[in-house]
């Protein structure tokens, strides 16, 4: 047999970041696991950490010292005495450990095993809140690795482990009163997102100074699929991109079925695209989801609400099986992350939410606790707009590394939705950018609905028809007052029933007039019930031609992410048309392998 032959082949070595509370070592426990049900070959795992922690509890300064060993035996992780060691004694500490992280590795590549090598981009250091980046990349590059896996994990549920008793954010070693204890969850919580972007930034700046090499951001909530594609180097990344906005209003306004109807359409989706393909899905990160009511300041004043940020979370995203995901078994000891101690009970919430204005809440709850109410409200705030920018920058992470974009009824229900087509103008940059250079040539896949369509239609005529909308000066009951929501509705219904385009629409409404009773038309100077027959026909026409405008207008606007798909080269985008996420997922799949 020849040499060729006999030489077996070396495993790959894979560099996996994240900050502590996101738990790698234990994610990849499960992704083993699913391997082994599989039958494949299970990946070695090397943690940095706890080479380090070895390491400096034998540093010859560290055994002498008494401050050191005092924070040792305080019963917290050895970790957190460490990271707040001299900045070059722990670099010291963490080049030692690397070269026997070094020897490890290559002992089971050179077996054929592959290796996650689990590390932190950032070290956190409690004492002085200080970030900490202590990697030595050249050491990193004596790996080979092939690629970079940021794992990042929901803020809410990182922020459980780390509050654990020996935890970097240790809640119990600082008691506090109930209310403070919902400022210091809101504190931490920032303190948090401020720690898992720090990381996520490392992270991409360590794969560039390896060579560029890929660099994949991965939810411990996605399938283990998605990290087995990734060590697979399957070319093929899809972002999946979806309405989360519209199917949340859905439940505030009591439709839970539709929802879950419709997250569960997005599930299906995921799992058969996720057969063959790297499917990235938004809401396996599902932060932005703050509980809140509005309230008038004033009571009968004309200004718009305002908004009061209560310390609760509303239900997450629903996922599927969770023993086939990357995500570790959750604590339970904080069912409550905002308000641990339970200063706002159930019963102060459903108060706040039923009141009409801050005085019925001062009534309610009293002066003092209102007050805190309101203090509390503004830092909840100041924590959902960091959320909601890291939304904007991790999305746009996410489709920076996929060229493949599904975009899954972005019309749904009848209205735009925005993050979709936020996604999609990002992707269409960056094909224009060349970002995708190598691998799978970018494609983008659209299934449309046509009742989100008509929906979409039905809502743009009824939002011009109500009280304060652009034809409510053109159309009135007929007595000559303002439509109803539910007769703008009908109308819209009407209307709608055939072709979707604003030329017949708006010149079937003199016949929607007729057979609903209501005016339509431009005011006669001397009639206050609107009708603008008597104008003569030039007049007319010109009116039928402004609301012509008005609608096609209105409707292209929000229908934009048609106008983005126009800026892709030929052959990159595929629309599909009323059918099901099995047949789309088949779809998707077949045309990436033609493309190819």
């Amino acid at each position: 047999m020849s040499e060729k032959v006999q030489r077996k082949k070396k495993g790959n070595v894979f560099i996996i970041t994240g900050a502590s509370g996101v738990k790698p070592q234990l994610s990849l426990g499960k992704f083993n696991v699913f391997l082994k049900q599989k039958k494949k070959q299970r990946v070695k795992i090397v943690d940095v950490e706890k080479k380090l922690v070895s390491f400096a509890l034998r540093e010859s300064v560290c055994r002498h010292s008494q401050h050191f060993q005092q924070a040792i035996k305080q019963g917290k992780n050895p970790i957190i005495a460490i990271v707040s060691l001299p900045y070059q004694l722990l670099r010291r500490i963490w080049g030692r450990a690397m070269v026997n992280v070094h020897k490890e590795t290559l002992r089971s590549v050179n077996s054929g095993c592959n290796v996650a090598v689990v590390l932190h981009a950032v070290h956190f250091n409690p004492i002085s809140t200080e970030l900490r980046p202590i990697v030595d990349t050249g050491q990193i590059d004596a790996l080979k690795p092939k690629c970079v896996v940021n794992l990042i994990d929901d803020v809410d549920d990182i922020y459980r482990w780390l509050a654990e008793p020996g935890g970097v954010l240790d809640r119990s070693a600082n008691p506090e009163g109930p209310f403070e204890q919902i400022e210091s969850s809101v504190k931490n919580l920032s303190t948090v997102l401020i720690w898992r972007q720090a990381e996520g930034g490392s992270s991409v700046h360590m794969a560039g100074l390896l060579g560029s090499i890929p660099h994949f951001t991965i939810a411990t909530k996605h399938s283990c699929r998605l990290l087995e594609h990734v060590f697979d180097a399957n070319p093929y990344r899809v972002y999946l991109s979806h309405p989360i906005s519209e199917a949340r209003r859905l439940v505030a306004s009591g439709n839970q079925g539709l929802f879950d109807e419709w997250s569960r359409e997005i599930g299906n989706l995921a799992d058969h695209l996720s057969k063959e393909l790297p499917v990235w899905e938004p809401t396996t990160i599902d932060e932005l989801r703050i509980r809140s009511t509005k309230v008038k300041l004033v009571s009968g004043s004309e200004q718009p609400d305002t908004e009061i940020a209560l310390p609760r979370f509303l239900p997450r995203w629903p996922f599927r099986r969770t023993d086939k995901f990357l995500w570790p078994n959750q604590l339970d000891s904080m069912p409550e992350i905002l308000d641990p101690a339970g200063f706002f009970t159930e019963e102060d919430i459903a108060k706040i939410e039923g009141a009409k204005t801050w005085e019925e809440i001062v009534n309610l709850l009293g002066a003092d606790k209102s007050t805190q109410l309101r203090f509390i409200s503004g830092q909840i705030a100041n924590l959902q707009d960091l959320i909601g920018q890291q939304i904007n920058a991790r999305d746009r992470t996410l489709v920076g590394q996929c060229p493949v974009l599904v975009a899954y009824r972005p019309l749904f229900n009848g209205n735009p939705a925005t993050g979709v087509l936020r996604e999609l103008q990002a992707h269409q940059m960056l094909v224009e950018l060349e970002h995708f250079p190598d691998g799978l040539k970018p494609a983008v896949f659209v299934l449309e609905n046509g009742e989100d369509e008509r929906l979409l239609w039905r809502n743009t005529i009824k939002e011009f028809c109500i009280p304060k909308g652009r034809w409510s000066q053109y159309v009135r009951e007929a007595q000559g007052g303002a439509l109803s929501e539910n007769l703008a509705q009908r109308i819209g219904d009407f209307l709608t029933g055939g072709t979707l385009n604003a030329k017949r629409i708006v010149n079937t409404m003199q016949r929607a007039s007729q057979e609903m009773a209501f005016s339509w038309g431009p005011p006669k100077k001397t009639q206050s019930i609107l009708n603008g027959v008597g104008r003569g026909t030039t007049a007319w026409m010109d009116f039928v031609s402004e609301r012509i405008n008005d609608l096609g207008n209105k409707v292209q606007e929000k229908m934009k992410y048609r106008t983005v798909l126009k800026k892709y080269k030929k052959g990159t985008v595929f629309r599909s048309r009323d059918i099901g996420v099995i047949d789309f997922a088949k779809e998707v799949i077949k045309r990436l392998k033609k493309i190819d």
